[in-house]
């Protein structure tokens, strides 16, 4: 295959203007006239808003398939069995990835780790978005103490994140502000302030989530507020309470992979993110760790941590993007799925190393892409996993390669 990024001279804006419908057809057309070509191999190129129409649409939880699969996880990660026994198994917080001159469990930690919320959204791997911001810490701790911050003018924020390769600018510059504005008002610029005589999650929501007339903070919402609370109470800054864990990509992927969720009328690349789905799935996590006696923390990293090391490398789940990242447009980015070859030494090599060696390779099912939810903000099933033939671990130990990441 002759590889080609998008991302020179060459590059040029009429590949897109292909006359028919069919997605199928254009995505050859584009990848012809790019030069790559993928010999006795058929692509899969999944369809925008592929839905079965007229069927009868239901999201449920398979109980049972529920506690096997939690069940198992965390009893890997508590006897730090593979991958769990990894080094380069970490969470995104891990005190390794922190700004050099922070504090651990400070103030300036505190409103850190709330800064970071920012970019727990989709759009940027959550490792990246804290490696980057511990870099923009260091030169510019300022910036994250909100009595200074909430006097900035938003737009004095942009270039400072740029510089340091965050998006979504304009946004969070004008949350950045207004937020450290209510956090310096309200809770004496420390976020550890907000969980004064809390004790359950409801009253986290009712203070940090963002509700009309300005109350709470921008941005916050269910989620934000499971993953600020997760962040402090894992650093041991707030009593421990049991919440519904923070539910994004690597938590959805194992929980649909897995069929935890069941998504009934629903077409194989039809997208299922919803408010409903985020909801149930909450629901589903918060009360299997209630019944189980399970550390909500715990689970969370059990169920994070495999999708992020092992899913996002499996060969089914990478995605190929042609046109390089400096052609994206959003959810119009050209992306298609990387061909699966059983044969080919390196796949098999990724394959033994991450699926093939999963605690939970009998129950999952789908591939569920990454890429798609980071780029064009589209959760879907791509086809059922193809299971490759088992090799020697000490074979697939001497084969050299590197993981093509899709998280």
């Amino acid at each position: 295959m002759e590889a080609a990024t998008g991302d020179g001279n060459s590059f040029d804006g009429r590949l897109f203007e292909v006359a028919n419908d069919s997605y199928d057809e254009k995505a050859q057309v584009i990848l012809a006239r790019l030069g790559i070509y993928y010999p006795n191999q058929q692509l899969y190129f999944p369809k925008e808003g592929a839905a079965n129409i007229g069927a009868e649409k239901k999201i449920s939880v398979d109980y049972k398939k529920v506690d096997e699969v939690l069940t198992t996880l965390t009893q890997a990660l508590e006897n730090e069995l593979y991958p769990y026994n990894l080094d380069s198994v970490r969470m995104p917080q891990d005190p390794r990835h922190m700004p050099e001159s922070l504090e651990l469990r400070s103030k300036d930690h505190a409103m850190f780790l709330f800064t970071a919320c920012y970019y727990m959204r989709g759009g940027i791997k959550s490792v990246e978005a804290i490696k980057k911001l511990a870099r923009m810490y260091d030169a510019h701790p300022e910036l994250f103490n909100a009595n200074y911050a909430k006097d900035l003018e938003p737009e004095s924020l942009v270039p400072i994140l740029t510089t340091y390769g965050l998006g979504f600018q304009g946004t969070v510059s004008n949350q950045w502000v207004n937020n450290c504005k209510v956090m310096d008002e309200l809770w004496d610029g420390n976020p550890v302030n907000i969980y004064n005589g809390i004790s359950s999650y409801q009253p986290c929501v009712d203070r940090i989530a963002n509700k009309r007339g300005n109350q709470g903070f921008w941005g916050f919402q269910e989620k934000m507020v499971s993953m600020l609370t997760y962040y402090l109470m894992d650093e041991g800054m707030v009593p421990y309470f049991d919440f519904p864990p923070p539910v994004d990509l690597h938590l959805m992927r194992v929980s649909i992979a897995n069929e935890l969720i069941k998504f009934e009328g629903y077409g194989e690349h039809e997208d299922v993110y919803s408010e409903e789905m985020l909801e149930i799935m909450r629901d589903c996590f918060y009360d299997y760790a209630i019944k189980n006696q399970i550390n909500v923390l715990r689970l969370a990293d059990a169920v994070w941590l495999l999708s992020q090391s092992l899913c996002g490398n499996q060969p089914g789940n990478l995605t190929l993007e042609p046109l390089g990242r400096k052609n994206r447009s959003g959810r119009g980015t050209f992306l298609i799925a990387k061909p699966i070859d059983i044969s080919d030494p390196k796949q098999r090599a990724d394959y033994q190393k991450t699926c093939g060696s999963c605690p939970i390779e009998t129950t999952c099912k789908y591939n569920i892409p990454g890429k798609y939810y980071f780029v064009q903000g589209r959760l879907f099933r791509r086809g059922e996993r193809v299971r490759f033939p088992q090799i020697p671990a000490n074979i697939a130990e001497a084969i050299s390669f590197t993981f093509e990441e899709d998280n």
